[in-house]
């Protein structure tokens, strides 16, 4: 671990902020709407709120949406609205959108592996036909209220083949354009900044109809202390604590966060990365401090080997790269030192991630 330089402020807190997390929503169908949520929706079409008439209609549309999906699978939808995030955290908002939608569809791969049915995210279909199947384009239900973007569409269903992609000809209903929608999206603040950054992403960003893309596998990290674990999936659940909870003190030994890095690398043959066929496109960078067995400094760990080149390249030339785990997991140190106060500063400020 000697030559690795000692930890250094300054442009690496601007270089790094784009690599870093963000926040997002959940998902909605004809009906009722509710904004639910830190940043997205839901909105539902039960017996309840529905006439005969148009429980009839929910059937159609269900089976015209369900059209060359397997027996029992369905659509699940994610939007999110920007200003949810950008109120507290101003332009990095999308990006913490993003990083909401990650963690969203994470849980319902995992939520549909408890009852041991399969998630697909459907990585062809357009922002476009997303928002017009969720009702989120309607500009005349969203007069008042702040806008809603689409995130991503995804299959689930009991028997759906593992490596099952969505054959979006067969299953767009023709006339989705035409379906008649109940409600109005309610207003979330009275009064609201404008952010031209987040604007200039949203308009950069949208997503066309495009390829499938090409399936690539790496093989899985091999350490030998990520044993599988044996707990019940409701138990893991049930203990799940908070952050804010940690002390602030205690520290976490070397040999026990190295199998919880272990399962951020993909697997297509485990969940949740058996939920799309695409490599990673974001490696973690990580501060440490308090892991016994560890130096504090600032690390990374690269989840797709084929990137570590490019971003050796693009990266600040005094980090030194030196591989620091056991195995082939690709975690590297780049700096050594007490990076609480960068790690503070890039994360607005909180003291969280600086205790």
């Amino acid at each position: 671990m000697e030559r690795i330089p000692s930890f250094a402020l300054g442009a690496s807190s601007q270089s790094l902020e784009w690599q870093l997390a963000s926040d997002r929503g959940l998902c909605r169908s004809s009906g009722a709407r509710r904004r639910v949520g830190r940043s997205g929706h839901l909105s539902l079409c039960t017996p309840r709120a529905c006439s005969r008439r148009a429980l009839r209609s929910c059937r159609r549309s269900h089976e015209a949406l369900t059209l060359g999906l397997p027996e029992g699978g369905f659509l699940v939808g994610l939007t999110s609205v920007h200003w949810r995030e950008a109120w507290k955290y101003g332009a990095r908002a999308y990006r913490y959108c993003q990083h909401d939608a990650g963690h969203a569809l994470g849980a319902l791969r995992f939520a549909a592996a408890v009852l041991g049915w399969r998630l697909r995210l459907l990585p062809d279909v357009s922002d476009g036909d997303i928002a017009q199947l969720l009702g989120v384009d309607r500009a005349s239900d969203f007069t008042e209220a702040e806008t809603e973007f689409p995130d991503f569409l995804a299959a689930v269903g009991p028997d759906l083949p593992k490596g099952y992609l969505f054959a979006r000809a067969n299953s767009w209903p023709v006339g989705v354009g035409a379906w008649r929608w109940q409600g109005q999206a309610n207003q979330l603040s009275p009064d609201r900044a404008d952010w031209p950054e987040i604007t200039m992403i949203e308009e950069s960003a949208v997503k066309p109809h495009t390829a499938l893309p090409i399936i690539r596998h790496q093989p899985p990290a091999k350490v030998p202390t990520a044993n599988r674990m044996t707990n019940s999936a409701a138990t893991l659940i049930r203990q799940r604590r908070s952050a804010i909870a940690m002390d602030g003190q205690s520290a976490i030994p070397y040999d026990t966060i190295l199998p919880m890095l272990a399962r951020c690398m993909p697997d297509h043959k485990q969940v949740p990365w058996d939920a799309f066929s695409f490599p990673p496109r974001i490696s973690l960078c990580l501060f440490v401090h308090r892991v016994d067995g560890l130096p504090s400094g600032f690390y990374v760990l690269v989840r797709d080997p084929l990137r570590k080149d490019a971003m050796v390249a693009a990266w600040r030339h005094d980090f030194a790269w030196v591989p620091v785990a056991d195995g082939d997991l690709p975690l590297f140190a780049l700096q050594l030192g007490d990076g609480r106060e960068a790690a503070a500063q890039i994360s607005c400020l909180q003291a969280l991630v600086s205790g």
